[in-house]
């Protein structure tokens, strides 16, 4: 007899395809659980009370005035709100719905612990927002209501849910640790690589053999250049330079760099993936690389790790928020202590360029990584396989 698929209903305020939301992970997720035979994906996307404009005007003027303070004010994220949201799903939801699923990178997120529907309710995140209260550029100096608000909505939902999926182990030990969930109803499953990759084992040795052994490409692809660590990317090949080895380090995503350039290094700006033309060249600057250096100051994640491992490129990372879980040292690269000096991470990268034989390995196993791990259908396989065991 073929068992009955779960029927699940993926919540968005926005549309849940638009690959411009969250960088596309939305998307992503999307398709991943599309492609599961045992699920039938339902949409609740669009939610209205976003556009309730009078409460957000509010909202924007109390921050204004908040602003010359020097604190911040999230008019987009409040208790009413979540209520709101709440409402209006409870009322879109067919009646034979099993499973609601939302992702923290939806507002709608917020809504759950407020849900009154008795089917399954699961989120899926790669964060703890009072996580980010120190460490997060958009959370500094928020109010004390705001803090208030955001303590008080995740509260509610993780007593609200039946399961709890998290990207990395950071954000599961710290659900676990801040808001006393019960780890049974954790699982920790990382994020895809959010880029198309297509390429056999074969196609993926030509690329690795085809990196020179004579000059040493550096590549780095962020939006923030401060929180992304992009001043230390520049030392690190300066420090390369000084020992002698020919570096060139590449630079993606900042259009204005505050810092002087040497010659070595080179700035393309920002390249957009949604042409053939930017996706072309990103795709060529990876193929290139001998190795991703991007030291971030904090990243919940970082999914352009795993698509870096997705070109077989291993990855210089940090040990900081979620990092460790899609870095892992000697199988797809190296993490770093945040305060480790620009010659440290030098010595690693100089040592592995310089033995042909055990980078070649890396990048291999980097590779591995990707098609076993850091892939958008294992974590819709992953995803569906969590959901069937709280039935």
């Amino acid at each position: 007899m073929q068992q009955k698929k779960i029927k699940l209903a993926f919540i968005t305020d926005g549309n849940a395809k638009d690959i411009n939301v969250w960088s596309g992970t939305l998307s992503n997720i999307a398709n991943a659980l599309e492609k599961q035979k045992d699920v039938e994906i339902y949409y609740i996307e669009n939610l209205k009370y976003k556009r309730n404009y009078i409460i957000l005007a509010m909202g924007m003027v109390y921050a204004k005035i908040l602003r010359q303070l020097g604190k911040q004010y999230l008019y987009g994220w409040t208790i009413n709100i979540a209520k709101k949201y709440a409402k209006e799903i409870d009322k879109k939801l067919p009646k034979d719905i099993d499973v609601v699923f939302a992702t923290s990178g939806c507002a709608a997120a917020t809504a759950f612990g407020y849900l009154q529907s008795k089917c399954k309710k699961v989120v899926y995140t790669d964060m703890i927002y009072i996580d980010l209260f120190n460490d997060y550029p958009v959370f500094n100096n928020l109010c004390s209501k705001s803090k208030q608000n955001v303590f008080t909505t995740e509260k509610n939902k993780f007593a609200n849910c039946d399961l709890f999926l998290f990207a990395s182990d950071w954000a599961a030990n710290s659900a676990i640790n801040n808001y006393k969930i019960n780890p049974s109803k954790v699982k920790v499953i990382p994020f895809g690589a959010n880029i198309e990759r297509n390429v056999s084992d074969i196609e993926i040795q030509t690329i690795i053999k085809n990196r020179p052994t004579d000059k040493c490409n550096l590549l780095f692809v962020g939006r923030d250049w401060k929180y992304k660590g992009g001043d230390i990317a520049v030392e690190i090949a300066k420090e390369l330079h000084s020992q002698n080895i020919n570096v060139h380090l590449n630079i993606v995503g900042i259009n204005d760099i505050p810092v002087h350039l040497p010659d070595y290094v080179t700035n393309h700006g920002f390249i957009s993936k949604k042409t053939e033309e930017g996706k072309n060249k990103l795709n060529k600057l990876f193929e290139e690389a001998h190795f991703f250096v991007l030291p971030t100051r904090f990243d919940a994640f970082g999914i352009v790790y795993a698509e870096a491992s997705s070109f077989a490129v291993p990855s210089i990372a940090t040990k900081t928020g979620g990092v460790a879980t899609v870095v892992k040292d000697n199988i797809n690269g190296m993490t770093f202590n945040l305060d480790d000096a620009p010659q440290i991470y030098a010595d690693y990268i100089a040592n592995l360029f310089n033995d042909r034989n055990e980078y070649e390995k890396l990048c291999l196993s980097a590779f591995n990584d990707y098609k076993t791990q850091l892939n958008w259908d294992i974590t819709g396989k992953q995803i569906v396989d969590a959901v069937k065991e709280i039935f």
